[in-house]
């Protein structure tokens, strides 16, 4: 894999370059072509790359059901320090 990664900071916090997933720079088609034949190629490491993923994500709470509460909580949060304009509207 190419040592420059261009990725996001944030990636590397949540996957793990061969072993839960294949980490390439956006910007070097040759990286990309690389670590796509090599899942293409090889069954075994596909499965074994895809249970270490779904293990990891879930373990770090990554799932679609987490995600879901966390952008509901950042909404309130939103909401309850923004409050609620009508109020300010009624005292007009």
């Amino acid at each position: 894999m190419s040592q420059n990664r261009a990725w996001t900071p944030n990636i590397e916090g949540v996957l793990s370059d061969g072993k839960t997933a294949f980490l390439f720079d956006p910007e070097c088609r040759k990286s990309f072509v690389t670590a796509l034949e090599q899942l293409c190629q090889d069954a075994r490491l596909r499965e074994r790359i895809g249970a270490a993923a779904r293990e990891a994500i879930t373990e770090k709470g990554f799932t679609w059901e987490n995600n879901a509460r966390r952008v509901e909580i950042l909404i309130r949060q939103c909401a309850n320090s923004i409050g609620d304009p009508s109020r300010e509207l009624e005292g007009q």
